[in-house]
């Protein structure tokens, strides 16, 4: 559509379609209004997160993987791995609750305020060991097992404010122990063995 162009010659769904072409409309709704005008709608997408397909793709809040990412997109975002382009390919089903599961993670996580001192760099998808999340600027691993999310991060910020009360910096985390779930194990930085810091 063209300024100029006659209203009375312009078909609204072609432009409807043309425009979701686009990858970043989410939706669009366009109609004519009386007496010459054009009104168009547009619900942009918002991207949550980068997913390795083998290669990078950008991933919607809703779930939907809808662009291969390129410098251009200036996005600074976490990154999901671990699915692999054959099981998003030819198992479809059995990856997307993998990767809404990963998008659910970010919303936790913001939502506690984890976020703002530990942004995630990257949460790794395992289907034998769980999920594992790199975070904040010295890439602090967190191993979270399967299940009990809630509970795991309420856990995790416990532990993370004896550490830092204790003057020192958390490493590794496990909060993946399936016997004992109530137990973390931390690697602090400068050492080689785990422990269970005091009172937890």
């Amino acid at each position: 559509v063209q300024r100029g162009d006659h209203l009375a010659l312009c078909d609204p769904a072609l432009v409807e379609a043309a425009l979701r072409n686009h990858p970043w409309v989410a939706s669009v709704e366009v109609r004519r209004t009386l007496p010459a005008a054009l009104e168009i709608r547009v619900v942009e997408r918002r991207a949550a997160a980068l997913v390795d397909l083998g290669g990078l793709y950008l991933v919607d809040t809703g779930g939907e993987v809808f662009k291969r990412a390129v410098p251009g997109d200036g996005l600074d975002l976490p990154l999901v791995t671990g699915i692999g382009r054959d099981a998003w390919v030819e198992r479809r089903a059995e990856a997307e609750p993998l990767l809404s599961a990963a998008l659910a993670l970010v919303d936790r996580w913001a939502e506690r305020g984890l976020g703002r001192r530990r942004p995630i760099s990257e949460i790794h998808i395992d289907a034998d060991y769980g999920t594992t999340l790199w975070a904040g600027s010295e890439g602090m691993e967190i191993r979270l097992g399967h299940g009990a999310l809630p509970e795991k991060l309420a856990r995790l910020e416990q532990v993370l404010a004896a550490v830092e009360a204790e003057g020192r910096r958390a490493e590794v985390l496990h909060l993946d122990n399936r016997r004992r779930p109530d137990w973390v194990a931390v690697r602090f930085a400068g050492t080689q063995g785990l422990s269970r810091p005091r009172g937890r």
